[in-house]
């Protein structure tokens, strides 16, 4: 696999910066022609093109990425997927651009709202917030203590519920990290079936609780 765990968790968890950081990758694998306008129509290319389609199709279809993205059909013919993949790479630079002007507005439009002290924050009950504090904590021990997970994953898992369980007492702009959880768990019930359910029906109240 050319894309490991770190650059698919990179995106769930930032899918702008984590999209850009994919994007360097694929330039890095890719050759170019004697131009350097079009890529080389080399077995090694074809392959590359191929996974990068495979995973934005999965990225695309598990809702993980913050825009739309029309996904090509791999034909499993050289010319015509690095042809579709040159296209690809092209759109999704264009739409980076554009989600990063946006994400570079709404920031100096809260740096102004902070100012005149309109800026809205949410922030829980503290009955809702003992509740997260506890099925935080469960999850915690859940995930730490199972070994169907790869060190890996379980670490950056541990990394992710201790983040959250930091920012529980603070004013948040947004709950978007609360929900980064929800693809955790189609990554675990995938990964580990019913031994996963435990940790998702945690995750799924977790989500009830942030949805208010």
């Amino acid at each position: 696999m050319l894309f490991d765990e770190t650059i698919i968790e990179q995106i769930k968890e930032d899918p702008i910066n984590g999209l850009a950081n994919l994007l360097a990758i694929v330039d890095t694998s890719l050759t170019k022609d004697v131009s350097g306008k079009s890529f080389r129509l080399t077995d090694k290319n074809h392959e590359t093109i191929t996974e990068f389609i495979l995973l934005l199709s999965v990225l695309n279809e598990g809702k993980f990425l913050h825009f739309e993205l029309s996904i090509p059909n791999l034909t499993h013919i050289k010319e015509h997927d690095i042809q579709a993949g040159m296209v690809l790479l092209y759109t999704i630079r264009q739409q980076l651009q554009t989600e990063t002007k946006k994400r570079n507005a709404e920031s100096i439009k809260e740096k102004y709202s902070n100012i005149l002290g309109t800026s809205f924050y949410y922030e829980f009950s503290p009955t809702d917030l003992t509740r997260l504090q506890e099925l935080i904590n469960e999850l915690r021990d859940l995930i730490a203590s199972t070994n169907d997970l790869e060190s890996d994953h379980q670490r950056r898992l541990l990394s992710r519920l201790e983040k959250l369980q930091s920012e529980l007492h603070k004013k948040l702009s947004d709950v978007d990290r609360f929900w980064g959880l929800v693809g955790d768990a189609g990554v675990m019930l995938e990964k580990l079936g019913k031994n996963a359910k435990p940790m998702v029906d945690r995750i799924k109240e977790i989500a009830q609780i942030t949805w208010k």
